[in-house]
């Protein structure tokens, strides 16, 4: 997962956990219709439901934490074998034409190899992931905080008369709405929402990380030199420093002289030291600016930009996310209105912003673009909250299962011959990734993704809401394919042919929506002619088949009895 990805997790913990309000709060009208309990009596139920609401709040947290942990550290260690990776590409190159790099000193390469920069990978990786979990656990303190108040501040809106309780229930979340899940407090008493926080968070990670690795290779070269990018809408904190060459004392190994705020490379130049531009603000939370490695004598600095633009273009990219935080504000308070009416005025607001959005991005089309991630339609409470529905999956009748943190913590990963351990636990990380992405979506909805043999994603789609159906796409290297299934059943008649036909496609998994994961892997022995054969037998003896749900099912479990003659080892979770 990229950052993006992550954060987009932790902005469906907020979707859900407001859902989560809104359900729970909204659910007492019927109750006290049922019951006939008088309006007194509704703050008493409300309080008695806490318990309830919080045990409820904690399996949204749950069935996000383990893929949330163990996605931030692998997309760490990727960044930092990137890092590396990018100074090795380009110091091959420069080799290649001819340039001579003399050996880095004893004591630097030692200091490299034997795990400096890795210590803070390692170091950073648990700050970032002690950032995450301060984050839930400081999310659910706060919806605690949000359910009390809003039962008494709805109680004596009641109280005074002239409102519906779901009015009610919109004056007393509106201030909570607009600010969304607000947890996070800074020293100076700022308080930032939980998903702007984690963003922030995981971007400037993302960046050190590869930094880091960048600095480890060029520590193993011998190089202490970099070159601070610069680009058009940089901000007033960044201005004086980008653009320019440092000797890296930050992320780099570096034992040279010092003179004042300068240090003398081992190329023998004088160069300004990386420390002091990140101690005045360089690299703050969020920067974008990056390192290239200077090569002394190889390597030209960019053209410098005229200082004015760039605090104009800034400006604006300033107005532009100011407008962004404002359409997110408006969809918040949209998805978390009780009362119709309240909801038709959030839409009409958010619709509103959304368009002065975009006529000020094409006014300024020379400079800004529209970043439909800054303000992503996320799945609406009726989506998450709708279940039920019949659909025909495969031929066959069968009622799709909702996804919850019970459906996640189920996934487990299976021996299997094509993946070694390390794969086979990715694998069942991808299995919960692929259900969390479609599980706020309509009940019914599946998806599929598509890897190669070392667990690197290929291709990933999404199918009609509640159509049941995927169509993936067919790769041109060995792959694997993985599905949901909505039913939480095995694998169709269609999935087994396909996966025989498919030449390139090595193993087909499906992941119910109940937890379960169903497998099959080719074996060198495979015989896709034995398998037609299979299919002859298997039609011939359930020949109505795909008349009734029962007959179809017989069917599929001959196929999975006799596909291991076929050269198919087929493998489930499922007790």
């Amino acid at each position: 997962m990229t950052w993006r990805e992550l954060s987009d997790l932790f902005v469906q913990i907020e979707l859900e956990l407001i859902a989560s309000l809104r359900r729970n709060l909204t659910a007492h009208k019927a109750w006290e219709e049922k019951e006939g309990f008088r309006w007194p009596a509704w703050q008493e139920e409300k309080i008695q439901n806490l318990e309830s609401f919080r045990r409820e709040n904690q399996g949204i947290i749950g069935k996000f934490a383990s893929i949330i942990d163990q996605e931030t550290e692998t997309m760490l260690r990727d960044q930092y074998a990137e890092g590396m990776e990018r100074v090795e590409q380009e110091t091959e190159t420069i080799r290649t034409a001819g340039h001579y790099f003399p050996p880095a000193s004893r004591n630097i390469t030692e200091r490299s190899f034997f795990g400096v920069n890795d210590r803070r990978l390692q170091s950073l990786i648990h700050d970032i992931q002690h950032a995450e979990k301060k984050s839930e656990t400081a999310a659910l303190r706060l919806m605690d905080d949000v359910y009390r108040q809003t039962v008494y501040k709805a109680d004596a809106a009641m109280a005074a008369g002239a409102v519906t309780l779901p009015k009610a229930i919109d004056m007393a979340t509106e201030d909570f709405l607009s600010k969304g899940i607000s947890c996070i407090e800074y020293k100076d008493g700022k308080r930032v929402n939980i998903a702007d926080y984690v963003q922030m968070a995981l971007r400037t990670a993302d960046t050190r990380s590869y930094l880091q690795g960048e600095a480890k290779k060029r520590a193993e070269l011998g190089i202490d030199t970099v070159l601070v990018s610069q680009y058009g809408a940089c901000s007033e904190t960044c201005l004086p420093w980008q653009g320019k060459v440092y000797i890296d004392d930050v992320w780099g190994e570096w034992e040279g002289e010092r003179n004042g705020d300068l240090g003398r490379s081992r190329n023998g130049n004088w160069y300004p030291l990386l420390s002091v531009a990140v101690k005045n603000g360089l690299f703050h939370p969020n920067c974008r600016h990056t390192l290239s490695t200077w090569y002394e004598g190889i390597s030209t600095l960019p053209k410098p930009m005229d200082k004015e633009t760039i605090r104009r273009n800034s400006r604006l990219e300033q107005k532009q996310r100011a407008m962004e935080r404002e359409i997110r504000k408006w969809k918040r308070l949209e998805i978390g209105s009780a009362d119709p009416e309240d909801k038709k005025k959030y839409s009409q607001k958010r619709q509103a912003a959304q368009k002065q959005l975009k006529e000020f991005v094409n006014q300024h089309g020379n400079v800004l673009r529209r970043d439909y991630w800054r303000e992503k339609v996320y799945p609406s409470v009726q989506a998450l909250e709708k279940s039920g529905q019949k659909i025909i999956l495969n031929d066959v009748n069968l009622t799709p299962l909702p996804i919850n943190s019970e459906s996640l913590s189920s996934i487990q990963s299976f021996s299997c011959d094509l993946l070694s351990p390390q794969l086979q636990n990715k694998l069942k990380n991808e299995h919960k990734k692929l259900l969390i992405s479609i599980s706020g979506r309509t009940l019914g909805t599946e998806a599929g993704a598509t890897y190669d043999l070392q667990m690197n994603r290929l291709n990933s789609t999404v199918g009609e809401p509640g159509a049941g159906n995927i169509k993936i796409p067919k790769e041109t290297v060995p792959y694997i394919v993985m599905h949901s299934h909505p039913t939480g059943e095995t694998f169709t008649h269609t999935d087994l042919i396909l996966f025989a036909k498919d030449q390139n496609m090595k193993m087909i998994t499906a992941v119910g929506n109940n937890g379960f994961i169903y497998a099959a892997e080719k074996t060198d022995s495979f015989s896709l002619l034995e398998f037609s054969r299979l299919w002859e037998e298997a039609k011939a003896m359930y020949p109505d088949y795909l008349d009734t749900p029962q007959k179809y099912m017989n069917c599929i479990e001959y196929l999975l009895k006799g596909i291991e003659r076929c050269g198919i080892q087929y493998h489930t979770t499922r007790a």
